[in-house]
């Protein structure tokens, strides 16, 4: 019963999370008004009921004292550019100078969810984030400091791996494909390479790709190191498979790179130390207590989590 309920748990978790699910959204202030316009992959909202599709009722706005009333707001679908929007008036008893900002957009759409505010007011514009941890901004409308956006960069890279329970189990494949401490070395080297090569290229070559494709590819790549763990335990090209779980989260980093208008260098600084900081304990606990009878286990695991994963990520729900 103790083993099912773990293979239960570990199945669920694909269904309860995304490791790369982004939404936009864009706000004008213009005097007293302010107005919003939510962009949400279609992906992402078929769990969502009527109401919850409401899009701006997961948003609150304020003004000093003062907060915004809602007047109008309208919703729609459009299939050609695979997107739910949802446009919003907001007015204000005076004019707006400073405005704060409640999502919790991300909490109601997946697990790992990062929402990208871009707000104007007066020619200048502030991108705020949102995430299930962080649900409230107050947005000032200045040019931050390099010291200010270097630092927001950076914090962004580093809460990456705790923004989905999937993110984790990302390192934790990278752990379980080290047999020895130098043959940890090299495949966290090959993760972290992987990472910054992929987030470089997808950064110059302007590539996009959405949330489904790239979990697929993540999920496809940790099934086929679980089957080389399984069938094939001398192979010797582990760190080949790691080096392409590292681009593709490499290439998600990028494509959240230039929706948040963050520093792509302090962004993969942040997120590389930090991995890097949760994979050697993983490592160090993984080799002392490596069996074989154990690392078959854990690889089948890896593999039903993997094809579940990559299955239900080709057939949204």
């Amino acid at each position: 019963m103790r083993r099912l309920a773990v293979l239960t748990a570990a199945l669920a978790i694909p269904a309860a999370a995304h490791v790369f699910s982004v939404s936009r959204s864009f706000v004008e202030v213009k005097g007293t008004t302010v107005t919003l316009a939510v962009h949400v992959p279609l992906y992402e909202m078929a769990h969502l009921d009527a109401r919850s599709r409401i899009l701006p009722a997961h948003f609150d706005f304020s003004s000093g004292e003062s907060a915004g009333v809602r007047e109008e707001s309208s919703c729609s679908e459009l299939r050609t550019d695979n997107e739910f929007r949802c446009t919003a008036l907001y007015r204000f008893p005076s004019p707006v100078e400073t405005l704060k900002v409640e999502s919790r957009l991300p909490r109601v759409l997946a697990a790992g969810h990062v929402h990208f505010m871009n707000a104007t007011r007066e020619g200048r514009t502030e991108t705020s984030v949102f995430d299930s941890s962080s649900s409230a901004r107050v947005l000032r409308f200045r040019d931050p400091s390099f010291g200010e956006r270097a630092l927001a960069s950076f914090g962004f890279g580093a809460a990456e791996p705790f923004r989905s329970p999937l993110r984790l189990l990302l390192l934790l494949t990278v752990a379980l494909a080290a047999r020895a401490r130098r043959e940890a070395l090299i495949v966290g080297a090959a993760f972290l390479a992987g990472e910054a090569v992929g987030a470089v290229a997808a950064g110059a070559l302007n590539l996009t790709a959405n949330g489904i494709f790239l979990e697929s590819a993540a999920a496809l790549s940790i099934a086929y190191l679980a089957v080389e763990i399984l069938f094939f335990s001398a192979a010797e090209s582990r760190w080949a498979v790691t080096g392409v779980l590292g681009g593709i989260q490499g290439w998600a980093l990028a494509v959240l790179n230039t929706a948040g208008e963050t520093s792509l260098a302090f962004v993969l600084s942040g997120a590389a130390i930090v991995q890097a900081a949760l994979i050697a304990p993983l490592v160090w606990v993984w080799l002392r207590t490596r069996r074989r009878p154990v690392e078959i286990g854990l690889a089948a695991l890896l593999l039903a989590v993997g094809g579940v994963w990559f299955v239900m990520r080709l057939i949204p729900a």
